[in-house]
Parts: structure tokens; C-alpha cells; sequence
């Protein structure tokens, strides 16, 4: 935990999750063309144009598709979407994007929260519909194809060659892997619109170049990550396709590289483009927080419980176990405030923010970046 952010160094951008992969023989053999993929739309009500589209993609194990009568839910053999309901408490993957169309936000604040919106109306209606698709038979119960542990069995990208499923959302991180399939032409489409018909919304990421603070080496270190932020080191990794590159001349080195390996990424771009992108909510004690909502969105969508889940998961004070997962430096520095709600008072955020003095490596966290003389 003892790491220092050197802000000079650009980090590498990564889209996040937001774009459908799909299988393009499944579309076609559905009767969709490249065109009703780019409209599709969805509401919380009803699922819009979208909830069509996976209803009819879906089909049982005798051939009816989910919109025909005689859909048999119980024995799917292709899902019209992947899993949507996970116990991930950012729904980077999953159901962020459409959420994210009604004009909710995650935390109250993007940077530091102190309270995250779960217990929303907008939040709460939206995972009613994500939990119906799986009761539906559209798309996978949660734990189909993952194990106890909230991993995946099969991987998403396995699924959609194996036409487990006919549409898959995932990260821009994964579309050179998608590419790969062998046999399988997979097309990228973009997410679908609010219920306003012209609203798109993706989560934009970034990664944090950091050196530890116990480094021997910190000059060498210190050169590394500032390699780590050149055009020239984000060019050559760009053309892996497993990032996107903060620095404008290298995500076009990678968009040429990728497109001669037949991989489109006018999705992504359009996205920037069209400003629909949001950054990703920045806030501490990540690994505390899944431990503590991890099981409350488990529960949700295995039925074991309902609605009211939701509130709980907005006011539920930290456990031992919790503290436990943040360690013992953070505990050191006072990170978790007695009776601290859901934040779990997100100024141990400092400590991976690094000293605002000017020294190359942090020392250990001692509140002298609070100090107006440091």
C-alpha cells in the first residue's frame, strides 16, 4: 500500500467495459442486420428494442426462440445475452451502461465519494430488469458459469465461440481475444441507447503508475514508469489491443494495427468522439468494499433476497472482516472511521494519492499531505 502517483506520468486509458461482442451468423440467422444493432434502445420498464432483440436471440434446446410460445426457459441452449447479474459492485461489464443512461451516478461525488447511490430508484429498477432476464431464461442464472468464488468457469469468450451466447458484453480490454476465435466472426456493436433514444454512457478507466515506496532502485524505477507514459512504450503495447493508449498519436498506432488484423474500432472511438464517455469513480478501500457487497448483490440475484437489499448495501457499517481485507497499513493510518457508513472514509485514498512534496518515493503515510506547509 505504500506507493507514490507521479502525476507527470500520463496513464494508459482503458474504455472499461461497454460494447457488445457478438456472434454475427446468430444475428443474421435471427434476421438482424448491422443496422438494428446500432439502434437498439432500452428503458427499465419494458427492456426496449434491446429486450426484443435478446428475447429472439434466445432458443431453448428443441429450437423455439424466447419470444416464440413453447420457449422453454429451463433448457436454454443459446442465451440471447451473457450474465448481467454479478456480484461486481461497479458493473463495469454488466449493467453500468445502462444504468448510467437514466442519469445515474455511483457515488455522490466522482472523486472520493462518501456515499454510493445503491438504494436509488433508478439503481434498484434497473437491477429488477437485470435479474429478469435470467428468470426469463434470456440470459445465464447467476453462478450458471462461474464458480463460488464469483470466477467465471467459462470464459466469457468461450461462451460466445461455443454460441452459449449470442451477445456478450465485456471490456475493450478483450476484443483482440474475441478476434481469435477460430471459425466465429464476432462483431462489435455499441451499447444501447437510454430511454431518451439518443443517450449512450461507458465507463473510461485509467491505470495508476505507482513505485513502491521500499524500492531499491528508485531512480531506475522512476525512469521505467516514465517510459511506461511515453508515446513510444504506449504504442508498441497499444498493438496488443489489451489497452487503449491515453496519448492520441499511439491509440492511432494501435487502431491501424488492429484494423489489419480485421478488428474495427470505430465503436470506441465513436464513444470519445460523441462524449460519451464518463471516468470511472475514484475512491479508496476497493478490496474492503467488494468484500462487503459482494454478498449482499450475490443474494440479490440468487433470490435470496429482494429489493430491500439495496438500502442495506447503502448504510452497512464495516465489518472486522472488512477492515481486515483493507491490512494493516491502512488500519495503521486510521483508514476506517468508527461507525464510517459504506465510505469507509475514503481520505486512506491519500495514501495511494502519494505526499504532495516533491520527493520521487513516499514515506510511510503520516498525514503530512493534509498539512497546507507540505
Amino acid at each position: 500500500m505504500e506507493v507514490h502517483r507521479r502525476q507527470a506520468v500520463r496513464a494508459s486509458a482503458g474504455l472499461g467495459g461497454g460494447r457488445h461482442l457478438l456472434q454475427q451468423a446468430l444475428l443474421t440467422k435471427a434476421g438482424y442486420t448491422d443496422k438494428d444493432i446500432q439502434s437498439l434502445n432500452w428503458n427499465p420498464d419494458n427492456g426496449g428494442t434491446f429486450d426484443k432483440m435478446v428475447a429472439h436471440l434466445t432458443v431453448d434446446n428443441k429450437g423455439v426462440r424466447g419470444d416464440q410460445p413453447g420457449f422453454d426457459k429451463n433448457h436454454v441452449a443459446t442465451f440471447g445475452a451473457g450474465a448481467m447479474g454479478t456480484n461486481d459492485f461497479s458493473g463495469q461489464t454488466t449493467w453500468n451502461a445502462l444504468v448510467s443512461t437514466l442519469g445515474w451516478t455511483q457515488g455522490d461525488k466522482s472523486t472520493w465519494p462518501s456515499t454510493f447511490h445503491y438504494s436509488d430508484p433508478r439503481f434498484v429498477k434497473t437491477m429488477d430488469y437485470i435479474r429478469s432476464l435470467a428468470d426469463r431464461g434470456y440470459a445465464p442464472k447467476f453462478g450458471e458459469f462461474s464458480g463460488s468464488n464469483g470466477q467465471n468457469t467459462i470464459s466469457d469468450i468461450d461462451l460466445l465461440g461455443s454460441a452459449k451466447v449470442a451477445l456478450e458484453e465485456s471490456g475493450s480490454w478483450s476484443a483482440g481475444e474475441f478476434a481469435k476465435l477460430p471459425t466465429v466472426k464476432v462483431g462489435i456493436a455499441p451499447v444501447p441507447y437510454g430511454p431518451d433514444g439518443k443517450t449512450r454512457k461507458m465507463t473510461s478507466n485509467s491505470n495508476g503508475n505507482n513505485i513502491w515506496a521500499g524500492t531499491k532502485n528508485p531512480d531506475l524505477t522512476w525512469k521505467w514508469v516514465s517510459y511506461m507514459g511515453s508515446a513510444e512504450c504506449q504504442t508498441a503495447a497499444g498493438k496488443s489491443g489489451t489497452f487503449f493508449p491515453s496519448i492520441p498519436s499511439a491509440m492511432d498506432a494501435t487502431a491501424k494495427t488492429l484494423a489489419a488484423q480485421g478488428i474495427d474500432l470505430s465503436v470506441y472511438t465513436a464513444y470519445e468522439k460523441d462524449g460519451n464517455l464518463f471516468p470511472a469513480v475514484v475512491y479508496g478501500n476497493g478490496a474492503a468494499m467488494q468484500q462487503a457487497l459482494q454478498p449482499l448483490f450475490e443474494a440479490y440475484f440468487s433470490h435470496q433476497r429482494n429489493d430491500d437489499v439495496f438500502q442495506e448495501m447503502t448504510t452497512r457499517e464495516p465489518t472486522s472482516a472488512c477492515q481486515e481485507a483493507i491490512g494493516p497499513q491502512v488500519r495503521a493510518a486510521g483508514a476506517v472511521a468508527r461507525g464510517a457508513k459504506m465510505s469507509f472514509d475514503t481520505r486512506v485514498v491519500r495514501l495511494s494519492r502519494g505526499c504532495s512534496r516533491s520527493c520521487r518515493v513516499t514515506c510511510r503515510w503520516c498525514g503530512c499531505c493534509r498539512r497546507s506547509d507540505r
